[in-house]
């Protein structure tokens, strides 16, 4: 499937709605070309312009200079390094990838082994085409320009959506669910786990069984996330576990609902429920350094100007001031400026052939 001048594709049973589907994501896309294009600040981090036409498919609308080149996620995060070790071991091609909760890091990842791909190279890693799905717009905003920016628009499909409620791109009350009738040979489900809670609540033990009804048989779900910050720690770490507590009681006096990460050990019993038969995991040791902290601290700031009371939000900002203050003495100590608290870790688990058509 391509994505010429459409993100999504066409259903026979529901023409109309999908028209007006295709025309406003198209809509967006072009707008954001567009603003891409207008806009002074349209360069990459190098300097170089990467827009292009994703209608016409022509070049860059700058790249006359033909040394200009789209700068790429250079494989050196070191979770998706795990990625592409396990699936060297399966000696499997990526091949249809679905990027099930996407965002900017894993698009440019998929981005670019479909890229090397095309260019012959990566071998067992080349992958063919993409999906990426997201339940925030914002995210689906910036996926589309990213996908202009680096000219990976065309080689795959990005929609906003949610697994539990449907597709986001009907203006009606009707929301069919999401690729019906898709297949995939391998998903990539980024921290996806931990955001569920704040689109899908409680939906969290049916996710993956969901996202099986997309594997084919033989295929591999990849799981990224992270082990929930503990709530507390015997070490100075402990003042993140502290912070994380006040960020989170600051979005549920917001009226917003934070995200809840789950534990390795929870995850691998799920995979399994769902039919999937894990093939290994790896962990990461977690880093907090001081400007780590402060994003989260900045997170929680955010939300003060929708309290309840002016009151409680004056205490809150005093609180969030002395985690500030106690954060930075506490990684200004700590070897190499970070504190190291949990990890993060990668599955691999595969559909076992016959097992698909039993979900």
């Amino acid at each position: 499937l391509s994505l010429s001048s459409r993100i999504e594709q066409m259903h026979a049973s529901a023409k109309k709605k999908t028209n007006m589907r295709n025309f406003s994501a198209t809509f967006v896309a072009a707008m954001l070309l567009f603003s891409t294009i207008l806009s002074p600040r349209n360069a990459a981090a190098d300097g170089t312009s990467t827009t292009c036409d994703a209608t016409s498919g022509e070049n860059c609308a700058s790249a006359a200079n033909s040394s200009e080149k789209v700068q790429l996620f250079t494989m050196d995060h070191e979770l998706f390094n795990i990625v592409n070790r396990f699936q060297q071991g399966s000696h499997k091609e990526f091949g249809r990838i679905l990027d099930a909760g996407t965002g900017i890091q894993s698009f440019r990842w998929i981005s670019t082994i479909i890229q090397q791909g095309k260019a012959g190279g990566f071998g067992e890693l080349a992958a063919s085409e993409y999906t990426a799905v997201t339940a925030s717009e914002d995210i689906y905003k910036s996926v589309l320009k990213e996908a202009l920016r680096i000219k990976t628009f065309r080689d795959g499909k990005i929609i906003y959506g949610n697994w539990e409620s449907g597709d986001k791109s009907y203006k009606d009350d009707t929301q069919e669910q999401i690729l019906q009738g898709e297949m995939y040979d391998t998903i990539l489900a980024d921290y996806l786990l931990g955001s569920v809670d704040g689109f899908s609540p409680y939906y969290q033990d049916l996710l993956y069984p969901r996202l099986v009804q997309h594997l084919k048989p033989g295929g591999r779900l990849y799981v990224t996330a992270i082990e929930p910050v503990p709530d507390s720690d015997e070490g100075d770490a402990d003042v993140m576990c502290r912070v994380r507590k006040v960020r989170d009681a600051c979005i549920l006096l917001k009226g917003d609902r934070p995200y809840r990460e789950y534990p390795l050990a929870w995850t691998l019993r799920h995979l399994e429920k769902a039919g999937l038969k894990v093939i290994d995991h790896e962990t990461v040791p977690n880093y907090y350094d001081h400007n780590e902290i402060m994003r989260h601290i900045s997170a929680a700031r955010s939300t003060l100007k929708s309290f309840p009371s002016e009151a409680l939000s004056t205490e809150m900002r005093l609180v969030l001031d002395e985690l500030e203050e106690e954060s930075k003495e506490k990684t200004e100590a700590a070897e190499g400026g970070r504190l190291q608290l949990g990890f993060h870790y990668v599955i691999a688990a595969e559909l076992p052939v016959g097992e698909q058509d039993d979900q």
